[in-house]
């Protein structure tokens, strides 16, 4: 397990070091470098090919041969030869067992409070999900318009009271939730729609089951932040191909979002 870990994440941090300068060349192909992040994230689970067994019992002792009078008896004493602990004698000896449990048991303690950090999180937007309205009719209109142009399935669409932005459950069934306040543009829903036609619902589910397993992994943290900010930037790059007549009110409304967010009582 340790040299499964370590060989993946050397293999991952070569391929990240080559994915970092790429983001620059490819800053206007946010969607591609979202891949290329993608595949770092891959790399850090992929099961072990080839890899060694890194608790190897030590090795066996030679036989012994017969040895001459001279080589057993020195000065009228018996020769005595003590084997020098190995690195391998080290991995078996009981004082490298308390270490793997101790680290073991620190992971399984890490992975329990991420577990219940995220569902914790899926309560509150269950409770959240409970409380939406079903949306107005000029608001589903011009939610449907949106996911026709965009060519994905309209998902439910709820209207919820006090929250700064619209998002998009995917626990289950996709639904979007849109501010009841103001109505949202059909350039902000073509945003969040976007991340429906890119399927990022599902590349979301990947990240948060892997938070339980790797939460003490800094590659991790980083290449999610990357994906994070890639995703977005491939959904407003979608928003800008669909609408380029919305460019200004979509920056607008943007700047909107992040200051009712910014004084939005936490």
């Amino acid at each position: 397990m340790i040299a499964w870990l370590l060989h993946n994440a050397l293999a991952a941090t070569v391929l990240a070091a080559v994915v970092l300068p790429l983001t620059l060349l490819l800053r206007r192909r946010p969607a591609l470098v979202h891949v290329l992040w993608l595949l770092v994230l891959v790399r850090l689970v992929v099961p072990p090919i080839g890899v060694p067994e890194p608790w190897i019992p030590m090795a066996a002792e030679p036989p012994v041969e017969a040895a001459a009078p001279a080589e057993v008896f020195q000065s009228g004493l018996q020769a005595e030869r003590v084997a020098a602990p190995t690195g391998l004698a080290w991995l078996a000896s009981e004082q490298a067992r308390t270490t793997r449990q101790l680290l073991v048991g620190l992971w399984v303690l890490g992975s329990l409070v991420v577990l219940g950090r995220e569902l914790r999180r899926v309560v509150l937007l269950r409770r959240l999900m409970a409380s939406a309205a079903a949306a107005d009719e000029t608001l589903l209109a011009r939610a449907a318009s949106v996911a026709q142009r965009l060519d994905v399935p309209l998902p439910r669409v709820r209207a919820l009271a006090g929250i700064a932005s619209p998002f998009l459950w995917s626990l289950g069934r996709p639904c979007l939730i849109v501010p009841a306040e103001p109505t949202p543009t059909r350039a902000v829903l073509a945003h969040e729609l976007a991340h429906l036609r890119r399927r990022d619902h599902w590349t979301a589910r990947l990240e948060a089951l892997l938070s339980v397993a790797l939460w003490w992994h800094p590659l991790f943290h980083v290449v999610r932040r990357q994906m994070r900010l890639t995703m977005e930037l491939a959904c407003d790059a979608a928003v800008v191909e669909g609408y380029p007549e919305d460019r200004l009110d979509y920056a607008r409304a943007l700047v909107e979002t992040a200051e009712r967010a910014a004084t939005r009582p936490r």
